[in-house]
């Protein structure tokens, strides 16, 4: 009996490094076609990100080939390519322009998804709400100022910041699905301002506890200390800090016991240790994440909420990064402080079929 659909799949991987967790240097050309005059600068981007997804391939790539069959008849063959690995940092070792043909050739390096170089010069915009402070009653009564004094420090880090550009701080919950005819009625909204996240903003509310737990025979104070940057689109990039300390017991010895016990100066340093530098981490790595988004449908282009606010360039280009199609690139056409227009770089695909897939940037220094 004769299937009148059939689906063949079969999915090759290849050229992957000895070891995955490894950076692999390599070379890669790419090329583009410019159309026009006006068109050749485009050429040279086209070009450059043909290297840049050349070298990805390089460090590894699943294809999935889709062959579909009607009455033992081909109707058409689909290759899906998916680079296992990613360019972390690249250099363009020539170039040039012959026969309205831009010929790029890069050296990059190439690593997984987990690696991070940053090259990103990307602008953090931050909203910092009230912070949420817990402190057991059983706790040292020093406890409550320590960790007042520890949420000032972590706004302290936000100040300093590189890569933090602007910082507004509001003693109000961060907002959570709020429309704009909701906050348009709102008496607190209209008599206070407006607090809620803005495309490309992220959202900063520390979360500490203190509580007295067990310790062997004796007790120890335990901190607890979320830190989360909460996106505008609702990712949240979190870390979770413990430290302890162990507290004084009763002593037969009475004064003398003071001699062998830690002072509260030791023992506040035990719970406070690093938390700062693990903060300046958490926005260090935010600020060198690729700056990523989904795209929308704008007439004949397509369109993302992010813009030179969060320090996307005009170089920029963004690769599809969805695991159910091809790997497409698309290039800005418009760039403003919040958004920017792009349309693909393959001019035989349509703005439409780009709907609603997501994009992420590399910035290709030109």
């Amino acid at each position: 009996m004769m299937r009148l659909w059939a689906i063949v799949l079969f999915v090759l991987t290849c050229a992957l490094p000895a070891q995955a967790e490894d950076a692999l240097w390599v070379e890669a050309e790419g090329f583009g076609f410019a159309v026009n005059n006006g068109d050749v600068e485009s050429a040279r981007r086209r070009a450059l990100m043909d290297a840049l997804l050349n070298a990805s391939l390089a460090g590894g790539a699943a294809i999935q080939a889709h062959s579909a069959v009607s009455l033992a008849r081909v109707e058409r063959d689909l290759l899906i390519v998916q680079p296992t690995g990613r360019v972390l940092q690249h250099d363009i070792i020539g170039q040039s322009l012959q026969n309205n043909t831009w010929r790029v050739t890069v050296r990059a390096l190439v690593g997984n998804d987990t690696m991070t170089i940053c090259q990103a010069a990307n602008r953090l915009h931050v909203i910092t709400y009230a912070p949420q402070i817990r402190v057991s009653p059983a706790a040292p009564f020093w406890t409550e100022q320590l960790a007042q004094d520890v949420v000032q420090s972590l706004f302290h880090v936000l100040d300093r910041h590189h890569a933090v550009d602007s910082l507004r701080i509001t003693d109000r919950p961060m907002p959570r699905g709020v429309s704009d005819s909701r906050a348009a009625r709102d008496y607190v909204t209209l008599t206070q301002g407006d607090v809620r996240l803005t495309a490309g903003d992220f959202g900063f509310a520390p979360d500490l506890s203190i509580s007295v737990v067990a310790d062997g025979r004796a007790q120890a104070a335990e901190l607890h200390l979320t830190l989360a940057l909460v996106s505008s689109d609702g990712e949240v990039t979190r870390q979770e800090i413990v430290r302890q300390t162990r507290l004084p017991r009763p002593s037969l010895l009475g004064n003398a016991a003071v001699l062998t016990q830690r002072t509260r100066e030791q023992m506040a340093s035990d719970l406070t240790q690093g938390l700062t530098q693990a903060f300046d981490h958490l926005l260090s790595v935010q600020s060198c994440a690729p700056l990523s988004t989904t795209l929308a449908l704008a007439g004949s282009d397509l369109s993302v909420n992010l813009g030179s606010r969060q320090g996307l360039s005009r170089g920029a280009v963004a690769f599809t990064v969805d695991r159910d199609n091809s790997v497409e690139m698309l290039e800005i056409v418009t760039l403003s402080d919040r958004s920017a227009t792009l349309r693909p770089m393959d001019p035989t695909k349509s703005a439409q079929s780009f709907a609603g897939r997501p994009v992420r940037f590399l910035d290709t220094g030109l």
